[in-house]
C-alpha cells in the first residue's frame, strides 16, 4: 500500500513539473522579450554618404581618384563621430565666425577659410600647442610678428581675436599670392612656406593630393572639408539648437591706456566696476599680472566707459615694481614725486625699507 501511495505522489509531482515548465515556455513574457530584441535587431542602421562633387575655397576635390576620397571618407566619419565636439563648434562659430567672415571679404578671400580656424583650435581663443604654436589661429611667434603682431611677455596678440583673424588672413594671402593654390596655401600655412616649396622641389609635384608630407598636413585640409560640411549643414546630421544654445560675441568696449608707471589688472577691474576674470577672459592677449609703461587698448564690458573713466581717476594709475638697488630717492625722482608723497601714497613710514619686487604707487589718477 505505502509503495502504491508512493507512486501516485511521485506521478503527480512529476506531472506539475512539467506542466509548469511546458507553461513558462508557452507563457506571455517570452514572446515580448523576443520581440523586444527583434525590433532593436532590425533598426535600420545611420549610414553617413559624403556628397558626389565638393568644394573647397571654390577649388573641386578630385573624389573620384580612390586615395582622395577615402582619406576625406576617413576625416568625415572621424568628426561626425565626435557629437560633443561637433555641437561646441557649432556653438562657437556663432561667436567667432561672423567677424571672421567679414575680414574675408573684405580682403576678397574664400569664406571657406574660416573653418582652418576649427580645426587648428577648435575655436578657443586661450590655447597654445606643445609646439608654441598659440591662439584661436594657432600662430607661431615667427610668423605672428611678421604679420605685424606684437608677441612677448607682456603682450601677445595671438590670444586676442580680432588682431590674429586679421594676422592670419594677411598669412593667408600671402601663401596664395605664393602658391596660386588654395590647396598647397592651406597646407603651407599648417606646415610652412619653406617646407611645401622645398618638398615640391625634391619631389617635383606640384599637386597637394600627391605630396608626400608629414601626417598631420596630409590631414589638414581633408579636416577643414570635413568641418565645413558637417557645419555648413549641421540639421542633416540632427545637430539642430535652439536660439539660446549658441554663443553670442561678448559684448565689450574698448578704453584707450597711457601708462605712466605700471598698473594692475586689479585696478582696470575695479575701475571698470566688474570682476578680474572679466577683464581676464576679455583680454586674453595680456599674459602679465602688471602692463608695464606704454599704450594699450584695454577691452571693458560694454557700457562701462565712463564710470572706467570716473573711477580711473581717482585710482592709483602707476606702479613701480621695485628693482634690486632702488630706493625710495632714485625711484621718487624717476617719477617726479617727492619722497615724501612717494611714501604718502604707500604708506611707508620712515624707518620702513623696501624689497626688491615690491609694488609701489608712483601716480594718481588725474
Amino acid at each position: 500500500m505505502k509503495e502504491y501511495l508512493r507512486y501516485i505522489f511521485f506521478s503527480l509531482f512529476g506531472g506539475m513539473v512539467v506542466f509548469i515548465f511546458l507553461s513558462l515556455l508557452k507563457g506571455p513574457g517570452i514572446p515580448r522579450r523576443v520581440e523586444r530584441i527583434r525590433v532593436i535587431t532590425h533598426r535600420p542602421p545611420l549610414t553617413y554618404r559624403l556628397p558626389d562633387e565638393i568644394a573647397f575655397c571654390d577649388e573641386r576635390i578630385p573624389l573620384e581618384k580612390r586615395h582622395v576620397w577615402e582619406r576625406l571618407d576617413k576625416e568625415y566619419l572621424l568628426a561626425v563621430g565626435n557629437t560633443p565636439q561637433v555641437l561646441l563648434w557649432l556653438k562657437r562659430s556663432n561667436r567667432y565666425f561672423p567677424y571672421i567672415w567679414e575680414k574675408l571679404m573684405e580682403e576678397e578671400l574664400p569664406g571657406d577659410l574660416k573653418y582652418l580656424a576649427v580645426i587648428e583650435s577648435d575655436l578657443i581663443q586661450d590655447v597654445r600647442s606643445p609646439v608654441g604654436a598659440a591662439g584661436p589661429w594657432q600662430l607661431m611667434k615667427s610668423t605672428a610678428r611678421k604679420m605685424g603682431l606684437r608677441v612677448d611677455s607682456v603682450i601677445d596678440e595671438r590670444y586676442d581675436f580680432h588682431r590674429s583673424t586679421e594676422a592670419a588672413i594677411r598669412y593667408l594671402k600671402r601663401l596664395n599670392r605664393v602658391f596660386d593654390s588654395w590647396t598647397l596655401s592651406v597646407a603651407a600655412y599648417n606646415v610652412g612656406m619653406t617646407r611645401i616649396q622645398s618638398e615640391m622641389r625634391r619631389q617635383k609635384i606640384n599637386d597637394y593630393y600627391y605630396l608626400e608630407l608629414p601626417e598631420e598636413t596630409e590631414r589638414y585640409l581633408f579636416r577643414a572639408i570635413a568641418a565645413k560640411l558637417i557645419l555648413s549643414k549641421p540639421e542633416k546630421f540632427g545637430l539642430i539648437l535652439a536660439e539660446d544654445q549658441y554663443y553670442y560675441p561678448i559684448p565689450h568696449d574698448v578704453v584707450d591706456l597711457e601708462v605712466r608707471g605700471s598698473i594692475s589688472l586689479e585696478t582696470i577691474a575695479h575701475a571698470s566696476q566688474t570682476h578680474l576674470k572679466t577683464i581676464r577672459e576679455l583680454n586674453p592677449h595680456i599674459r602679465g599680472h602688471y602692463l608695464p609703461p606704454g599704450h594699450y587698448a584695454i577691452k571693458i564690458p560694454e557700457g562701462k566707459i565712463d564710470t572706467f573713466e570716473e573711477n580711473f581717476k581717482k585710482s592709483p594709475r602707476a606702479i613701480h615694481v621695485v628693482k634690486k638697488g632702488e630706493n625710495l630717492t632714485n625711484i621718487a625722482r624717476r617719477y617726479n614725486i617727492s619722497i615724501s608723497q612717494l611714501m604718502k601714497l604707500n604708506g611707508i613710514q620712515r624707518a620702513e625699507t623696501i624689497y626688491p619686487g615690491q609694488h609701489l604707487i608712483v601716480a594718481r589718477g588725474t
